[in-house]
């Protein structure tokens, strides 16, 4: 993410760095008070070390913080958690699936899927098989992103809406579930 202009003083490249955090002013202090009072920002200087605590906390490599010598750029990169360099190769699916079971969980579950759907599989058996309800929320959530990913295929895909309509495993799929199991 980056930001125009940059930090303001006394905030320097050498402070970003250091991860010592010091800054007391508001680019524009009567927003930043009014979003002060609304609990909508932290306090003064907050922000830095508290994405740095998360950071560490969460397993993920350190946060990189710079600006240039004229303050005229504020960059910041949260680099990849090393789990998801594993999952890269895939498409991320579910993201607020991923939040709420782990990212362990929903490998579990796209894999439970692949294997099912080794054999054309209807949309209501799917859903059956992994224990839910056959509504659209729950296509939506669990199917409808392999399919996007190219991991599962319709069998009538010029009628995707067809009551005959199954789901398959594509070869993109098999080769997912070999590299996850071996």
């Amino acid at each position: 993410m980056i930001s125009y202009p940059g930090p303001l003083p006394p905030l320097n490249k050498q402070k970003l760095r250091s991860g010592n955090i010091v800054a007391r002013k508001y680019r524009n202090r009567r927003i930043g008070d009014f979003l002060k009072e609304l609990h909508l920002t932290e306090g003064r200087g907050t922000g830095i070390p508290k994405i740095i605590r998360a950071m560490q906390k969460n397993g993920s490599p350190h946060p990189i913080f710079d600006t240039d010598e004229d303050l005229t750029y504020f960059l910041t990169i949260l680099p990849i958690h090393p789990i998801w360099g594993r999952v890269q190769d895939t498409v991320q699916v579910g993201v607020q699936d991923t939040v709420q079971v782990g990212v362990q969980g929903v490998l579990k579950r796209n894999i439970q899927i692949l294997k099912y759907c080794l054999r054309p599989k209807k949309k209501k058996e799917i859903l059956s098989h992994l224990g839910l309800y056959n509504n659209y929320d729950n296509f939506l959530k669990y199917i409808r992103p392999l399919v996007e990913s190219k991991f599962i295929e319709l069998t009538i895909p010029e009628k995707p809406t067809s009551s005959n309509q199954q789901y398959r495993t594509t070869p993109i799929g098999e080769n997912y579930i070999k590299k996850q199991t071996e």
